[in-house]
């Protein structure tokens, strides 16, 4: 007993240095990108470093700017694309390729009518306000709100230009309120195809849900987009999108590229590094993506699944599928961490939320431990999330407020 009681004690000794030294890592990152960033809020369109500010903004920018001149279709010109880049930052800017669909476009359109500091700023503020609201409706505990926002992922995303910060607050909200607000939980699941390939395994997370409101929800925000779009821009753009959605990665993915590969963590990049073929690597990526599959399906149909087991399946299956995931996407694993730390019912629980909080740290440091490493070693960890958070003699046992209905 008393040896059951001092390794408890321990174990929160452990969980409280471990939780102080991410959080001085956090506000210390979160501090210096904010320092980097620091020339836009003067009206600078370049960060300390006379770099682009938030480089990957320039992408959103370039085709909010077209849709505010009423040309959609021209973000998906990667002459025009190049050109308008050029405008902005000089004739020695690369080419960023827009490889969103018009859903996204449309509501980046008044981003289009400010100047590219301002909307970064807009952009910026926007996303942080988002993930701050979806923190407080999900997990309403006051630490938990400066832990997700000071995550050095979410600094290195929103710095970056990303997208993908909005995307971790839509999958958060929604995914805390299933039970609470069904139908609304549904809507801002479905708006997560503003990142497509982040929604691929969202209907399979609807459909063992066992709730109808839910799926409504989905269905009603995710086709309202589309149609919106169409009925503002026209087919011309979707038939744009179409037609460039092949060429988007087919230099990542046909060659070897060391450079880019270092921040893509997915399966196919980790067996093109360990010598396979590109043909091998989509079969040997399309293999793994069907066993998460199900695995993702045998999860979530478990008894008794909360809010947290339900979000770490669905973004470690998410990982291992999609072959067009970017460092700064690992975001998302701080919805997991967040909700099984409020859900946190034994010692083993904030161990694991810790573990999360790690890993989704891990964006802006992820290149440097590819090239130490040599392989893409993200894959594994999603792997072994999956096989964790799927198995039910594993998952540790504890009092779950959110669980499935």
């Amino acid at each position: 007993m008393f040896a059951s009681d001092a390794g408890s004690r321990l174990r929160r000794v452990v969980v409280i240095v471990v939780f102080a030294s991410l959080g001085a890592l956090a506000v210390v990152t979160s501090a210096s990108y904010a320092w980097v960033l620091a020339p836009v809020a003067a009206g600078s369109t370049r960060d300390r470093f006379e770099r682009p500010a938030a480089w990957d903004f320039r992408a959103f920018y370039s085709a909010a700017h077209f849709a505010s001149q009423g040309r959609p279709a021209a973000a998906y010109d990667e002459a025009r694309m190049q050109a308008y880049g050029r405008e902005l930052f000089g004739q020695d800017t690369p080419l960023i390729p827009w490889p969103y669909p018009p859903s996204t476009v449309l509501p980046l359109e008044p981003l289009g009518a400010l100047g590219y500091s301002h909307a970064l700023l807009l952009w910026v503020g926007l996303g942080l306000g988002s993930l701050a609201l979806a923190i407080f409706v999900a997990t309403r505990p006051r630490h938990l709100l400066l832990l997700g926002l000071l995550s050095p992922s979410v600094a290195y995303a929103i710095t970056s230009g990303q997208i993908s910060v909005y995307m971790a607050a839509l999958l958060l909200a929604g995914l805390g309120l299933l039970r609470r607000a069904p139908s609304w939980a549904g809507a801002l699941l479905g708006l997560l195809v503003l990142k497509p390939q982040l929604a691929l395994l969202v209907p399979v997370l609807l459909f063992t849900w066992r709730d109808r409101r839910v799926l409504a929800g989905a269905c009603a925000s995710a086709s309202g987009l589309v149609l919106s779009s169409v009925l503002v821009f026209g087919w011309r753009p979707w038939l744009a999108f179409w037609s460039a959605l092949p060429h988007h990665g087919a230099d990542l993915f046909a060659h070897a590229r060391p450079d880019l590969w270092a921040r893509v963590p997915t399966v196919y990049v980790l067996l093109r590094q360990l010598g396979a073929s590109a043909s091998g690597a989509w079969s040997g990526h399309a293999l793994i993506a069907l066993v998460s599959l199900a695995l993702l399906w045998r999860g979530l149909r478990l008894p008794g699944v909360d809010d947290g087991r339900r979000a770490l399946l669905l973004v470690s299956a998410t990982l291992l599928s999609v072959p067009y995931v970017w460092d700064y996407d690992l975001v998302i694993l701080v919805v997991p961490a967040l909700l099984i730390w409020r859900d946190r019912g034994s010692d083993e629980r904030p161990l694991l939320a810790i573990v999360l909080f790690f890993l989704a740290s891990l964006g802006p440091g992820l290149r440097y431990l590819t090239a130490f490493t040599g392989l893409q070693l993200g894959p594994l960890a999603w792997a072994a999330l999956l096989v964790w958070a799927s198995w039910p003699r594993v998952w540790p046992h504890g009092e779950p407020s959110h669980v499935s209905p």
